[in-house]
């Protein structure tokens, strides 16, 4: 009776396409161009960028080094032209956009707090959207004010 039920689940029951998670697209051909172009048709102040990774993951670092060469080439201003290998306290896996921000820290881990994202966030962050990639963004009173570090984790499987 376990597989007719299977069957009948299957046939009438389907998920929603919309709700099944996006693939990130490859950066290559097209749509390497495409995040380039989005990139360089920002036309305010850009902050300077460093690009890190978690020191554990090659994978990690080599991503984030064809990411530092596309921003290069848009024209962004990088910090340095190589990238940091970096141990984090707490870990995030795939790309975070680390910034300035003055909040006391979370009350707890899965707690945050609302920050107005600024032109560049805005940028940076749907370049990436446009590769079905979301990035975790984290606030930190460490870093300069004006300076943005896109750290690249390892890719877990969700």
């Amino acid at each position: 009776a376990l597989g007719v039920t299977t069957q009948y689940r299957r046939e009438h029951f389907s998920l929603d396409k919309a709700s099944e998670p996006q693939r990130v697209k490859p950066f290559t051909g097209d749509n390497r161009r495409d995040f380039i172009a989005k990139l360089k048709a920002f036309s305010g102040k850009k902050d300077v960028l460093r690009f890190a990774c978690a020191k554990f993951s090659e994978p990690a670092c080599a991503r984030a080094r064809l990411y530092l060469l596309a921003f290069s080439e848009a024209g962004w201003p990088l910090k340095s032209e190589t990238v940091e290998r970096i141990e984090l306290a707490t870990p995030y896996d795939g790309v975070s956009m680390v910034s300035y921000s003055d909040n006391p820290p979370a009350p707890a881990p899965h707690l945050g707090w609302w920050t107005k994202m600024t032109e560049n966030d805005v940028t940076i962050y749907f370049a990436f959207r446009q590769l079905n990639i979301t990035l975790n963004t984290v606030g930190v009173p460490d870093v300069p004010k004006g300076e943005r570090i896109l750290y690249f984790g390892p890719e877990l499987e969700h």
